[in-house]
């Protein structure tokens, strides 16, 4: 018997974009210490998150590959924000 595995939902991606983005967004329209924090904070949420859902992916196959690559480019995004 075979294992068949489901493609990595839609909805999971989104959801690791949505702290991805938001790390941008508080770095962007907020300024001081508690906006670095806040958007760090949401970057080391978002980051693990991309990583596990993208080795799952690459073994099982994804819904949609544009919001891999979306949420991919903003988590890669806000870590180069981040380390500058």
């Amino acid at each position: 018997m075979t294992k068949t595995r489901e493609p990595v939902p839609e909805a999971a991606w989104v959801l690791t974009f949505i702290p991805a983005a938001a790390s941008s967004l508080v770095r962007t329209l907020l300024d001081g210490d508690p906006a670095t924090y806040t958007a760090d904070a949401l970057l080391c949420v978002a980051a693990p998150a991309a990583l596990v859902l993208l080795v799952r992916s690459t073994r099982s196959g994804a819904g949609s590959w544009s919001w891999a690559l979306i949420t991919l480019a903003s988590v890669a995004l806000g870590l180069a924000t981040a380390l500058r």
